[in-house]
């Protein structure tokens, strides 16, 4: 499910280029609607429209590869009791 938060009186939610219908949206609604679809990666494109003229757009689209980071700890200093400092080397 995803929630789509517009101020015009309908919303459109495209995904991928395939329109998910278009559906009231604004006062009547408190403001949001809400889509079902299943989770497919790429790009989500929610337009908001009032009497029929689209007045905002945005869009979401999925992360890249994933990234790997790697981290070792160069240095590692006591300085009270209670209190340490580390250093990290980040790759």
């Amino acid at each position: 499910m995803i929630q789509v938060y517009a101020g015009g009186d309908s919303a459109e939610l495209i995904q991928n280029g395939r329109s998910l219908g278009i559906q009231p949206c604004g006062k009547i609604t408190e403001y949001y609607t809400q889509f079902y679809t299943v989770y497919e990666p790429g790009e989500l494109v929610a337009v908001a429209y009032e009497n029929g003229k689209e007045i905002g757009r945005t869009t979401l689209r999925s992360a890249g590869t994933a990234a790997k980071l790697a981290a070792t700890v160069e240095q590692y200093k006591t300085l009270t009791k209670e209190m340490q400092n580390c250093w990290l080397l980040v790759r």
